[in-house]
């Protein structure tokens, strides 16, 4: 799926949904793009984040093991019952959820890194074939 649909109500879809939940692991950063790209209020909504250190850092990236030049994909649901589907279904997708996040917190903020380490992925996949 190139682009995520919507139903008659402005929800992502069931296919959109699907889309993430079953997305490959070795493309995670367009799937978080994609996420983005289907987000109520658009992409704009959930900036990419830059991590540059020092004091002008997000104080969520102060939490995680972040070195300059890291991005992330910041979602913040607000509520919105649309963004918590989408969140609902990058949580359900294992790999990219176990690989990529790095925070949530109690008021529907989410971070996601970009750039899935690849030797973790081929490590796993190899401790997967024994």
């Amino acid at each position: 799926m190139q682009t995520p649909t919507f139903d008659i109500n402005g929800y992502p879809s069931e296919e959109t949904l699907a889309a993430i939940r079953t997305w490959w692991l070795e493309d995670a950063n367009r799937c978080l793009d994609f996420v983005r790209t289907a987000w109520h209020g658009g992409p704009e909504q959930c900036p990419i984040v830059e991590f540059r250190g020092g004091a002008d850092a997000a104080p969520e990236l102060l939490n995680i093991a972040a070195k300059p030049g890291d991005q992330f994909a910041r979602f913040s649901t607000g509520g919105q019952p649309q963004n918590e589907s989408l969140i609902s279904a990058l949580k359900a997708n294992h790999y990219i959820h176990t690989l990529c996040w790095q925070l949530s917190t109690w008021n529907g903020l989410h971070i996601y890194r970009y750039g899935t380490p690849l030797p973790l992925i081929v490590k796993q996949q190899q401790w997967a074939t024994r």
